[in-house]
């Protein structure tokens, strides 16, 4: 999938590539992710990513487990939990497939305009508690930041706006 620079007004791009460095399927009667996106971001918050995770060949597991995202060289994953996005998207306990919505924020601390960042995600199945149940296998893309153009266009339209809002009144 490839992402203009004017998508959304986020100023990224991302590429999908199946499979993750150093990440390897545990079963392959594991979950399957079969898509990973991004589906938005917000004007004024370029850093937090509305991400869209497709996935097959799930268990009721899937509900109680986690999405682990892989952030850059890092091979020690972000855990969020999938319960409320499975509730958020109305999906059953024992939904096979499906789409979820997750909110990813990025720390805008450590990135900088015009870097490069793979963000990579996997899902994991709970396992009556334990963390460790079957994984799916893995889907990244590959991020470039151009925030400085998006805040200058935020900025331009906030104007108009205000603009618009003094002709009318």
């Amino acid at each position: 999938m490839a992402l203009a620079a004017t998508w959304a007004g986020a100023g990224l791009s991302g590429c999908d590539r199946p499979g993750c460095d150093g990440v390897v399927v545990t079963n392959p009667a594991a979950p399957q992710v079969t898509r990973f996106e991004i589906v938005d971001s917000f004007p004024d918050d370029p850093w937090t990513l509305v991400l869209a995770i497709d996935f097959a060949n799930a268990s009721p597991a899937l509900r109680s487990g986690n999405a682990l995202f892989y952030v850059g060289p890092s091979t020690d994953p972000l855990r969020l939990p999938l319960q409320q996005p499975f509730a958020q998207v109305g999906l059953p306990t024992d939904a096979p497939s499906g789409r979820l919505g997750m909110l990813f924020p990025l720390n805008s601390g450590l990135i900088q305009d015009g870097d490069l960042l793979r963000l990579a995600v996997q899902l994991e199945e709970g396992n009556a508690g334990d963390q460790n149940g079957l994984r799916s296998n893995c889907s990244s893309m590959d991020l470039s930041f151009d925030v400085r153009a998006l805040r200058q266009t935020a900025q331009l339209l906030r104007r108009a706006a205000a603009n618009v809002r003094h002709w009318l009144l």
